[in-house]
Parts: structure tokens; sequence; C-alpha cells
């Protein structure tokens, strides 16, 4: 059965409510209940990851994606939702709060996605860019994520388009050379923060990279080449 790791409301971030350490094998992804949340949990779930998803309601999460998952609830606390937890994936606001805890919990590594805007109207702006950036970088969330000490990746979307992915090639960039213009699928985006839960920094360090859809795949391209994707960047 799928478990839970529902808990006291509003308890106290000083982990009391952990009854028992598990060992730490799973992704927790952040706000797997909104778009980009549930899309990544689902990339995690078909690659047989084990995944903890934090949800709002852990009865809707089991509907949604079944026995497939481990559900943690936002009313519990940041220490709690993180139990037997090696990586997380943020794709919602973070606070300091949940941050010192990926430390104190000794989580591994935390893939953070900065900010973006949309290129369609029926999705809903995620977040706020810092004044004067363009709206994929954000520099406060991005300031707090390095703060934590953990291994941090940061990825900078570009404007998420709700196509299908997989029709596109995958681009990555540094030195916020990319083009205002330039967009991503839902779906590509969630398999970028997927793949980079596979390539973490050293401790205490941050690599941040730009990502973007290229031109169409022709009939007989292959897989994405995520090596050399992620070869070819530097770390901070």
């Amino acid at each position: 059965d799928t478990r839970m790791l529902d808990g006291a409301e509003n308890a106290e971030d000083d982990d009391d409510d952990v009854e028992l350490d598990l060992p730490k094998r799973s992704v927790l992804v952040t706000n797997a209940d909104g778009e980009l949340g549930e899309a990544i949990a689902m990339q995690l779930i078909v690659a047989k990851v084990p995944v903890v998803c934090v949800v709002e309601n852990t009865a809707q999460g089991e509907g949604r994606f079944g026995p497939y998952a481990t559900f943690a609830s936002t009313k519990t606390s940041p220490g709690a939702r993180l139990n037997g937890v090696r990586s997380v994936v943020v794709s919602e606001d973070v606070s300091e709060d949940f941050l010192r805890a990926c430390a104190r919990r000794g989580v591994k590594h935390v893939v953070l996605v900065s900010a973006t805007k949309n290129s369609s109207a029926g999705l809903a702006a995620m977040f706020s860019a810092s004044k004067g950036d363009k709206v994929r970088r954000d520099r406060t969330r991005e300031a707090l994520a390095r703060s934590c000490g953990v291994a941090t990746t940061v990825v900078r979307a570009s404007a998420i388009r709700a196509s299908r992915g997989g029709a596109r090639d995958i681009m990555f960039e540094q030195g916020d050379t990319m083009a205002s213009d330039a967009s991503i699928t839902m779906e590509d985006l969630a398999e970028v923060c997927t793949r980079a839960l596979t390539k973490p920094p050293p401790a205490g360090q941050t690599l941040a990279f730009e990502t973007r859809n290229g031109g169409v795949r022709s009939s007989g391209a292959g897989a994405c080449d995520w090596a050399s994707l992620f070869a070819q960047l530097d770390i901070a």
C-alpha cells in the first residue's frame, strides 16, 4: 500500500514528528499537485525511482499517482517530509526553514527550478523574477538554495509551452545568453530536472544553467545525449 507521511497539523520544524529515520533513497518533489511538480514526479515514477510527492491532500495525491509514490502532506514539518529523502526537486516557492531542514536531515542534492514564464495563456505564471532580470531567473530563490550548504543544481528555464515534449532538441547554456523568446515544453523541462539528479555538483557547490528547446529532431535522431549536455557545463 502507498505509505503516508502525514503528521500533526502545523508540526514544529524540530523533527519531533519523525518517528523512525528511513534509509535515504527517495527523491522528494515539492508541489507535486502542481503542473510542473506532477510532470517531474511522473518522469521519476516511469524511471522506477522511489518518489515522495509533497501534496496538500494525500488522498487526492493517491488518486493521481496511485501506489507508485509516497506522499508527504504540506501540513507536516519540513524535517518529517524529508525522512528517507536523498535528493529534492523544488518546483515551487522555497522557504529558508525547508532548506535548513535539507541540510539538517542529510539531503545530498537539491535541484531548484529558478523562475519561469509561460508562452501559453492556459498555464498560470509560476514565479516572479527579480527586478531587472529575465523571468527565468529569481536571484532570491537561488541565494536561499546556495546558502543551505547542500550540493545544488539551479535550472533556469525559458518560457514553458504546453505542447508535448521530445519533438525538439534540448539545449543548455550558461552566462545568461539565452534569447528572450526561447521556450521549452513542460515535459522536456521535467526531464531536464530529473536528469539533473544524476549529475550533482560536489557537496556545497552549485551548478547553474539555462535550458530551452532547439530545432526539431529529425525522424532518425537518437535519444538526447545527456552526458554531453552536462559535460559542457561549468560549476560556479
